[in-house]
């Protein structure tokens, strides 16, 4: 009586003889058996596909802490230019706005890089203390006066704005008007903050620079 074991055709090498009889084991045909291979090869593709990709990753996100770095190094430069070099002092509130939007390139550059937080969180610390030194730093004069002459609101009262204005020098006063300088140097001689009144109390200020 024959048996029903078929002996795998003999191949050259360990390897051809395993694999044909893996294939009648299984019961492959030989077409079966090299698309079980093309399939192999193709998922071994995206397995080295996607090593590349995941090693190109980190210096994107490297590049995009760094563009988050110029950024925020020229909005403080900006910053910086029009304190010291122009000498016009910015409110509070164009600092707290530099600050939000330096703020808020930090949270975009996490969106895209969450894994970049540690060096993230160093640029946005140096960006809000170096804006903080920029702010509290009395750069002249001019910054000083202007800090104290902004804290006149409307509705008060001429003794209230003199209490404030204490420390400068009152050029003018009448029912309508009071106006201060702060400073007798030629660049700051022509620097008047007017005061507004009506009927004894705040209107308006403005401040005319030399």
């Amino acid at each position: 009586m024959r048996s029903s074991f078929q002996r795998p055709r003999e191949r050259t090498g360990s390897d051809g003889v395993r694999k044909e009889s893996a294939n009648i084991f299984f019961g492959r045909t030989e077409d079966e058996s090299q698309a079980v291979s093309l399939r192999h090869r193709y998922r071994d593709w995206l397995a080295s596909m996607s090593s590349v990709e995941s090693a190109a990753l980190p210096a994107e996100r490297v590049t995009i802490v760094v563009l988050y770095g110029i950024l925020a190094t020229l909005g403080l430069s900006l910053v910086a230019f029009i304190e010291v070099v122009l000498r016009i002092p910015l409110s509070q509130g164009s600092y707290v706005l530099v600050g939000i939007l330096g703020l808020l390139c930090a949270v975009i550059t996490l969106k895209f890089s969450p894994d970049a937080a540690r060096r993230v969180a160093v640029v946005s610390v140096a960006f809000v203390a170096v804006l903080l030194i920029l702010f509290l730093t009395p750069w002249n004069t001019r910054k000083v006066f202007l800090q104290d002459f902004r804290q006149i609101d409307p509705r008060m009262t001429v003794g209230e704005v003199s209490e404030i204005m204490a420390g400068y020098k009152l050029v003018h006063q009448s029912a309508t008007t009071m106006s201060f300088c702060h400073s007798d140097e030629t660049r700051y001689d022509s620097d008047v903050g007017v005061v507004y009144l009506e009927k004894g109390k705040v209107v308006r200020t403005e401040f005319s620079p030399d």
